[in-house]
C-alpha cells in the first residue's frame, strides 16, 4: 500500500509542476505579446521621427547626440528585442521541462 501512496504523491507533484509550468508559459507569452506591442509602437515612432527629420532637413550629426529622441528610441528597441529573446529562451526551457 505504501508504493501506491508514493505513486499517488508523485503524480500529484507532477500535476502541480505541470500546472506551474503552464502558468509560467502563459505569463511568458503575455510578456512577449506586450513587448511585441511596445516594439511596434517604438518602430512607428522611429518611422515618424525619421519623416520629421527628413521634412525639416536636419543634418545627420544630430543622430549622434545621446539626447536625440531617435537614438533613445533605437536604444529602447534594442532593449525590447533583448528582453524578447530572453523571454523566448525562458519559455522554450519551460516547455522542454
Amino acid at each position: 500500500m505504501g508504493d501506491l501512496d508514493g505513486t499517488a504523491q508523485c503524480l500529484t507533484g507532477v500535476e502541480n509542476e505541470k500546472e506551474e509550468l503552464h502558468n509560467l508559459t502563459t505569463l511568458l507569452q503575455k510578456s512577449l505579446e506586450e513587448l511585441s506591442q511596445e516594439k511596434k509602437r517604438t518602430l512607428a515612432l522611429l518611422r515618424e521621427r525619421g519623416q520629421d527629420v527628413a521634412e525639416t532637413g536636419s543634418d545627420r550629426l544630430a543622430s549622434l547626440d545621446s539626447q536625440n529622441p531617435e537614438v533613445q528610441l533605437q536604444g529602447n528597441l534594442r532593449e525590447i528585442e533583448e528582453q524578447m529573446r530572453s523571454l523566448l529562451k525562458e519559455k522554450e526551457q519551460a516547455e522542454e521541462r
